[in-house]
């Protein structure tokens, strides 16, 4: 039987859609994990890093799941049995997303500059099968914070805080005492920000000093981050060496730590 030119393509437009729709099942149904390849934390805070991840195969209950975040030298930074997380990760990570609903985002809170590398999420699924996404890490940058100031000399550091609620905005402390201002502006979606500004004098003693700024919340929850104070020497010491029972003037750095005496 001759089949028409518009029938016939009908019938090749239904298979390409088949097929087409095929594919797409194969994808969704196979292992495959969605994490960004790069996050930035703050040294002292908490970070969240999203993750999703699909499996080929029926959906379970929640105890059926292990989740388990590891390093690049196999350092588990998460596990579902707590008892296995390294020493280092300890009471610091968890889970933000229930494994049944295949989100497996990861919270370390709080965050140690130790804590930089590359991560990569595992899935154990009982009686089912296992699955390491080695093909989609995650590198966590913890960058170091450091103030570098100068002796005697008036230094102005800031510390904001994001919050939803203007008429109750969270309130900003600082270890050292100072000079302080704060402000909040509106943003988008709702959302303010909170900012502390500190001016203050720092002197040779403040040297390696963290400094801190905790915002505490209404409902009594606080996060803090600090720095450390690099604290440097504007000043020099004038003094003379003795030699010969003549006197010649000596200029050092107070930072050479050198002891003259005549």
């Amino acid at each position: 039987m001759l089949t028409s030119p518009n029938i016939k393509d009908t019938i090749e437009y239904i298979y390409s859609v088949f097929l087409i729709c095929s594919l797409i099942s194969v994808y969704l149904d196979s292992w495959r994990v969605k994490i960004p390849p790069l996050m930035v934390g703050l040294e002292g805070s908490c970070v969240v890093i999203p993750c999703h991840f699909n499996y080929p195969g029926p959906s379970k209950k929640a105890s059926d799941f292990t989740g388990i975040w590891l390093t690049d030298f196999n350092e588990k930074v998460f596990h579902s049995v707590t008892s296995k997380i390294s020493q280092m990760f300890q009471g610091r990570t968890s889970l933000t997303g229930d494994l049944s609903h295949r989100n497996c985002s990861l919270k370390i809170n709080p965050l140690h500059h130790t804590d930089k590398g590359t991560f990569m999420f595992r899935i154990e699924i009982e009686d089912y099968n296992k699955y390491s996404f080695t093909q989609s890490k995650v590198s966590l940058l913890v960058p170091k914070l450091w103030m570098e100031m100068r002796s005697g000399k008036k230094v102005t550091t800031s510390c904001s805080v994001s919050h939803s609620c203007p008429s109750d905005p969270p309130h900003i402390t600082w270890n050292y005492r100072g000079i302080l201002n704060s402000q909040s502006q509106e943003q988008t979606k709702g959302q303010w920000t909170m900012t502390s500004t500190l001016s203050f004098i720092p002197s040779k003693v403040d040297h390696n000093q963290p400094l801190i700024c905790t915002a505490e919340f209404p409902g009594g929850k606080r996060v803090n981050i600090q720095t450390t104070l690099n604290v440097k020497c504007e000043s020099n010491i004038k003094s003379s060496v003795c030699l010969y029972g003549k006197s010649f003037p000596v200029t050092q750095s107070l930072s050479a730590g050198l002891l003259l005496k005549c």
